[in-house]
């Protein structure tokens, strides 16, 4: 796995804060495709007006590699990063929101250092693709298709069920988390099970929330012409100055 560190220049005002606090964000791509220009976009909008120094892991990817080659390394960045003590911010976009669920629940699970918050952008929530909504909203999906991104997922997966929390952070009983805050369009077939996870974390106590853009398909915060990528990045820094702000 290969990291590559965004480092960039604090606002200004902001004195040194911009190497005090760190994010790390997963890449999506259906765990098959690698980081694009839509993916630098999200990063740069949210490291060059923030505090925020942005490591990004690039994985190896599916099918010639699997999600359990990958978690091992992620843990061991995610742990880097958590040991300074200072705010730590998780974020991913698609199968990258899901990698950052995976980083939140299994720094849970094992007693590490929780993400101060985590920011997920169109996520992948449920790795199965069985909501009954999806065929409804997929005709409507300019970007996604459920067979291609079922054989995907399956891909990764190998021999892990896709059932997993790890996978379909759904399936985590979702308690006891950092703060989640979630953006999503509704033409897009993830949106259900989105939905449907952040409604649990906040039955299980978890302070989260999700915001809908009824016209926004599949990762729209990569495009910077949208006027609905500007509000969910808007608000994403928002988040992120509340949690640098000490």
């Amino acid at each position: 796995m290969t990291i590559k560190d965004a480092s960039y220049p604090a606002p200004a005002g902001a004195g040194l804060r911009g190497v005090h606090h760190s994010g790390t964000g997963p890449h999506g791509g259906a765990y098959v495709r690698p980081l694009i220009t839509r993916h630098w976009h999200i990063i740069a909008s949210l490291g060059l007006t923030t505090p925020l120094r942005v490591t990004v892991p690039l994985y190896a990817l599916a099918p010639e590699h699997t999600g359990d080659e990958t978690y091992p390394k992620l843990h061991m960045l995610y742990d880097s990063l958590a040991e300074s003590g200072l705010p730590v911010i998780v974020a991913g976009d698609s199968a990258g929101g899901a990698l950052a669920m995976a980083l939140t629940i299994r720094a849970r699970d094992e007693h590490c250092p929780l993400p101060d918050a985590v920011l997920l952008f169109s996520p992948c929530a449920d790795a199965t693709l069985t909501n009954p909504e999806i065929p409804v909203i997929e005709p409507r999906d300019p970007m996604l298709g459920s067979e291609g991104a079922r054989w995907a997922m399956r891909r990764w997966a190998k021999d892990r069920p896709l059932q997993h929390p790890w996978l379909s952070p759904v399936n985590d009983s979702l308690r006891e988390l950092p703060w989640i805050c979630a953006f999503h369009g509704e033409r897009d077939l993830l949106c259900p099970d989105a939905r449907r996870m952040i409604a649990k974390a906040k039955a299980a106590g978890t302070d989260a929330e999700i915001h809908l853009f009824p016209d926004a398909f599949h990762v729209f915060v990569g495009l910077p012409q949208l006027p609905e990528s500007r509000a969910a990045l808007a608000h994403a820094r928002g988040i992120i100055e509340t949690v640098t702000a000490t």
